[in-house]
């Protein structure tokens, strides 16, 4: 195949971001935009040349013209609108997370599998180049093993009602901090235990708004990671780093470290403090991650090669983000 012909499902937030991406994008066009806003879908198709525009999937799977979708849709539709491009043998990119339950997940891998599509979970963070300088890092035993991974975030939740709504986004545990306990196992290995807490700040939302979650795994390392999205409006605050036994690595420019006397063009940096407070610098070219995701799920499709990330391991991600789900609504420890 010369080139993949895409159809992006949903035209909302995310799918502004793909459609950016796009212009990175070696042999893959944009084909067709689905939305059920037609003058967003329109726009969108405007942006990118795409020749069609639907209002609902089942039209624009059966009309055709595209050899895959990229699925840019609320969490909940994430299954029905991935069977049904399957079963007409269409290759899938689906937005993370993969789904709300494992069941819905289970039907996704059912129907790729059965139908001998390409399906890839588009977990950003596997092809960022600042992720895998960390990734890197862990594995390399720069601050030593086992480590704990601190992640704290705190923001106003997107305007989108859905995303805090229990059955359609699930909030930030399930939605946002997916991104982490998928680079936690791509780091670490299997998860063996969750423990979390959840709260309502905001009454309005059906799903936790605001938790903390422990995550052990096998090997030893830790996730310990506490998000909300119902902090006020204009308020943020994060933080994030990693403890070793020699060390501790931080994600960002830390206020008490010195800066790096030269930095190359276009790249980042990760800090590491040692023993005796001494510095040291991780240095990574920048890359679009989101180009990078798509072109390696492009290059499959166009290379019959299976999916870039199994989703049957991917699956496994999703199975924490329900566990601390279920351990804030049980205020149990879960086992994996």
């Amino acid at each position: 195949m010369d080139e993949v012909r895409l159809a992006i499902i949903g035209a909302g937030g995310i799918s502004q971001t793909h459609a950016r991406a796009m212009e990175l994008v070696k042999g893959a066009r944009v084909t067709a935009v689905v939305d059920i806003i037609r003058s967003r879908a329109e726009a969108l198709a405007e942006k990118l040349n795409a020749e069609h525009v639907y209002e609902d999937i089942d039209t624009a799977l059966e009309a055709g013209g595209f050899d895959a979708v990229d699925i840019c849709l609320p969490t909940y539709l994430h299954a029905p609108a991935t069977v049904a491009a399957a079963k007409r043998g269409y290759h899938v990119l689906c937005e993370k997370p993969m789904a709300m339950t494992l069941d819905q997940a289970d039907s996704m891998t059912a129907a790729a599998r059965e139908n001998n599509i390409v399906l890839m979970i588009a977990h950003c963070r596997r092809f960022d180049n600042y992720w895998g300088a960390f990734r890197k890092a862990i594995l390399d035993g720069v601050i030593g093993r086992p480590v704990l991974w601190r992640s704290m975030a705190a923001r106003l939740g997107p305007h989108q009602p859905w995303y805090l709504e229990r059955d359609e986004g699930g909030g930030p545990l399930i939605d946002g901090a997916i991104h982490n306990y998928d680079f936690a196992r791509a780091i670490f290995g299997e998860a063996r235990t969750v423990y979390a807490a959840g709260q309502q700040f905001d009454l309005d939302n059906t799903a936790i708004d605001t938790g903390s979650t422990t995550v052990r795994f096998a090997s030893g390392d830790v996730l310990v990671l506490s998000w909300s999205w119902a902090v006020p409006e204009k308020v943020t605050s994060s933080f994030q780093d990693v403890l070793g036994p020699e060390g501790v690595l931080y994600l960002s420019q830390p206020p008490h470290a010195p800066k790096p006397e030269e930095v190359p063009p276009n790249h980042g940096y990760l800090v590491v403090q040692r023993k005796g407070g001494t510095f040291d610098y991780i240095f990574y070219e920048k890359n679009d991650m989101y180009a990078a995701e798509i072109q390696a799920f492009v290059d499959a499709v166009r290379e019959g090669r299976p999916s870039p990330l199994d989703p049957e391991d991917t699956k496994r991600s999703l199975a924490i983000a329900t566990a601390v789900l279920e351990s804030a609504a049980t205020r149990r420890l879960i086992s994996l």
